[in-house]
């Protein structure tokens, strides 16, 4: 919206200029006033000068007031019901279509992302989980999906300016079947300039050589069910010990640290971010903790 002091609209539907009366008969320098009428004036002269003057300077009056901007669409139910459709549908171009006629709308990128793919995905795995359709369906799915996201990613510059980016490893917790959050916050965490791998469903195995191959600043874990929770405190702990980043910040998300606040620290990760659109943030505050623990660890040998 626009500023207050450059259009209001008072209660008789008037637009007030700043600084200008409305009250009939006062209007002063006020060149557009449908109230200054002449005794000489014709119905055919007034309504000249309301089509021709008056309409489009109340126009031009409103969209000022609305800073010019578009009506947004934002992606409803009916929206996501629809893409899942599309997703498992025969028409391998038909989601994008529909996405892309939904942006044309001014659907924003993250509405997209947060209110119609991350909806759509759940959608297949509740629908996977109730037997409706069978796994080569919903990889298919999820597969259309994650193109949709990719795409996205490519047409989405990130923020990180000339900074020197940190690095992460974003990765699901053992026994968690659905991913696709994870590439959403990866998403996030690619606008904001990190540098990243994702390793969907790998084994303690895969992540602690990795681990000890490649240097990571923060591993984040994205916990979706309570399979395995006893499994993810051991995973921290091995990726601890084999990585070659001894400072490793480890922090979690997703829907099962939503429900069970005391999650991260039940299992030693040194933090939550229960928003994906500022996980990243999160992130890079947890390596300034990291350092300046660091230089404490230091100062006091």
């Amino acid at each position: 919206m626009g500023d207050e002091s450059d259009h209001q609209l008072s209660v008789t539907g008037r637009v007030r200029v700043h600084g200008q009366s409305d009250i009939p008969g006062q209007s002063g320098g006020d060149p557009f006033s449908p109230w200054r009428l002449r005794d000489t004036i014709t119905a055919s002269a007034m309504m000249h000068s309301l089509k021709s003057k008056i309409l489009p300077r109340l126009a031009l009056a409103f969209r000022s007031g609305l800073g010019g901007a578009a009506p947004r669409c934002e992606p409803s139910a009916e929206h996501v019901a629809h893409l899942v459709n599309l997703v498992l549908g025969t028409e391998d171009h038909a989601p994008a279509t529909f996405v892309a006629g939904l942006r044309a709308q001014g659907a924003s990128e993250d509405a997209i992302l947060l209110q119609l793919l991350a909806p759509a995905a759940c959608r297949l795995g509740s629908m996977w989980e109730a037997d409706t359709i069978d796994f080569a369906s919903v990889t298919i799915g999820v597969s259309r999906l994650q193109r949709l996201l990719h795409h996205f990613a490519a047409q989405s510059p990130n923020d990180a300016g000339g900074c020197a980016a940190a690095s992460a490893l974003l990765a699901t917790a053992p026994g968690d079947q659905h991913s696709f959050g994870l590439f959403i916050a990866a998403e996030y965490f690619r606008r904001a300039g990190w540098h990243l791998h994702i390793a969907p469903m790998a084994t303690r195995r895969d992540l602690t050589a990795l681990v000890a191959e490649q240097w990571f600043d923060v591993a984040g874990f994205s916990v979706s069910s309570d399979r395995r929770l006893d499994d993810l405190a051991g995973d921290i702990t091995a990726l601890r010990q084999h990585s070659c980043n001894r400072q490793l910040g480890v922090m979690l998300g997703g829907q099962m640290v939503r429900e069970r606040p005391g999650l991260a620290a039940s299992v030693g990760a040194d933090m939550v971010s229960l928003d994906v659109t500022i996980a990243a943030r999160h992130a890079t505050a947890l390596l300034e903790v990291i350092k300046d623990r660091s230089k404490l660890n230091n100062n006091q040998r």
